[in-house]
Parts: C-alpha cells; structure tokens; sequence
C-alpha cells in the first residue's frame, strides 16, 4: 500500500486488508514522504501484520518497488491507501491462482466510491477485448482494476518490477509486461471499492495532471518501442493509439481545457483505421464519461449493451 498525505482515508483501507476472510497476509504500507499525520495514524494499528516503511518521496512505482522488495509472500496485492477491499476479495481470487498454475494474475471489478464514501455508479474492470490474448486486450485498453489484482511474485519479478519514471500509469505498464509472462484470469465481481475525490492523482486538480496525460502515450511508446513484440501487438497497433488519444482527450476535456482536448482527438482521428468512425465513438465516449457512468440505469444500459455485443461477435457463421 503506497501513501502520500492520506491520513483522512488509510486508516479504512488498512482495516479493509485487516478484515479480510483470508487472514494469512502482511499488509506493507510505504509511506513515500507524506508530510500530514499518515505515520501517526498507520501506527495506531498495533496488529502485528501492518509493517510501516517510511521513505522520502519517490512516486507509487517507487512506493510499490519498496513495498514489493520488502514482502515475503508468493502472492502480491496492491491496494491504494484511499481505496478499501471487500472482506471476501482474498478469499475470492486467492483459489484461482492455487487451483490454476498457469494463471499469473486474477482480478476482479470495483466499484466508485466519493470523498465521504458514498457509492457512485462508476465500475471499473472489464473481461478482456480479446479472450485469451491479454497482452493484446491490454494493448487495446486497461481492462485490469489494480485494486482486484492479485499475483504471483514470480511473474512481478520476471516483469521487471514498476517503472519509476512513470507517474501514474504504473499499474497499466506492469499488466503489459507481466501479460508477457503468464495468462491473466478475470472474476466477474465487485470486490473492492475505489475512491474519487480531490486529492486523487488522477484527479483534474492534481499537479500532476499534465504528466499523467503524457505517460498514458508513453506506455504504449515503451512497448512499440520492442523489436520483438508478437504478431498480435503490431495488428493492433492503430486500434492501441487510437484509444489512448481519445483516453487523453477526454481527460483534458475533463478539466474544460480544450486547446489540449481538441489535439488529443485529433491525433486520435488521424491514427484511426476507420478515421470516418472515430468521430461519432468519440462523441459516444463524451456521452459516457459525463453522463451514462455516473448514473445506474446508464451504467446497466452500457453494461448490457455490451454484453450483447460480445455475445453477437461471440456466434459463429456458418
């Protein structure tokens, strides 16, 4: 669990790993240079499974690396330290990992949450684009909820551990590698809740608002950027770009800044395979983000939609 200056929400998420149904579990918590009381309040758990680790500031990757290099266990979870697990999450996706040696990582669905922990309709996890073949579905978009994520240490360490030169799209750069080492497996739950407020990095109010956008195109970047990426990775290469651009313009378009929107759906259009197409997702995806996911019958008829959907590609013709 990584921190920064998150003394009014840790304590919930430390109980939340606390009151997991699968008690066998460290929880370390890396405090990377918080200057409010964070420290104060992770020390009043006095469970001896809550390790604390202070460092001066290094980002989540360096929080995470800290962390990693510092557990013991064979499995690895990460959870934000505004974030809170259901009480079954452990107990839901550990099995699959024990029962399936081939799968490397398994996650699950998360449910918004406000700054007051209210519940808010957004969901974030999604089963893969392309069943099968994560490393292409991840290319296509980030389909893993961080927050579900629970995996082998081993496929951590052949990955490469977190890149430290990324702000926040660590979580989308690591799922890419690791897609390269193991078979990923989604449980099609809500068993975590995450929070939007204020504070959040990806919060339009962050200072690091601007490099976030940018790390987005640079994941992608570093992956193209190989000379040895499968045939699938490079068929979907314009679909990939595509959707990080459309990605950032609707960030920037967040933050009604629209000089930075407008290029960003632009460069989106231009990279596009079907450019005449891409227009009318991109209003469909306005429509979404500002509308449909923040209310429940927009969040079901999406949902729906796109199950039917998958369903329709999914029947063979003969």
């Amino acid at each position: 669990m990584p921190a920064y200056n998150r003394a009014n929400y840790i304590g919930q998420a430390i109980q939340s790993v606390l009151d997991q149904t699968y008690s066998d579990l460290e929880l370390i918590v890396v405090d990377d240079g918080s200057t409010d009381n964070t420290a104060e309040v992770v020390q009043r758990f006095t469970d001896p499974r809550v390790c604390y680790i202070y460092q001066q500031n290094k980002g989540v990757s360096g929080a995470l690396n800290t962390a990693f290099q510092a557990s013991h266990g064979c499995y690895i979870a990460l959870l934000g330290s505004d974030d809170a697990l259901f009480p079954d999450m452990l107990m839901e996706t550990l099995p699959l990992l024990e029962a399936n040696p081939d799968v490397g990582l398994v996650y699950a669905r998360a449910q918004a949450m406000d700054s007051e922990g209210r519940l808010l309709p957004q969901v974030l996890g999604a089963p893969e684009k392309y069943p099968g073949q994560t490393f292409k579905s991840l290319l296509y978009g980030d389909c893993v909820c961080g927050i579900t994520a629970v995996f082998r240490r081993e496929c951590a360490e052949r990955a490469g551990l977190w890149d430290e030169s990324i702000v926040a799209n660590e979580d989308w750069d690591m799922w890419l590698r690791m897609s390269l080492v193991c078979r990923f497996h989604f449980v099609d739950k809500i068993l975590a809740h995450f929070r939007i407020h204020p504070g959040g990095i990806t919060s339009g109010h962050s200072e690091k608002f601007a490099r976030l956008s940018l790390d987005r195109v640079r994941v992608l970047d570093k992956i193209y950027a190989c000379s040895d990426l499968p045939p699938e990775a490079r068929a979907v290469k314009a679909l990939a770009y595509r959707n990080v651009y459309m990605d950032v313009g609707l960030r920037w378009l967040s933050v009604r800044a629209w000089r930075e929107s407008a290029l960003y759906f632009w460069k989106a259009i231009r990279v596009s395979p079907n450019p005449l197409v891409t227009p009318f997702r991109i209003l469909y995806l306005i429509l979404f983000y500002n509308v449909l996911s923040k209310t429940k019958w927009g969040s079901r008829l999406v949902s729906r939609l796109v199950d039917l959907r998958r369903r329709w590609r999914a029947v063979p013709v003969l």
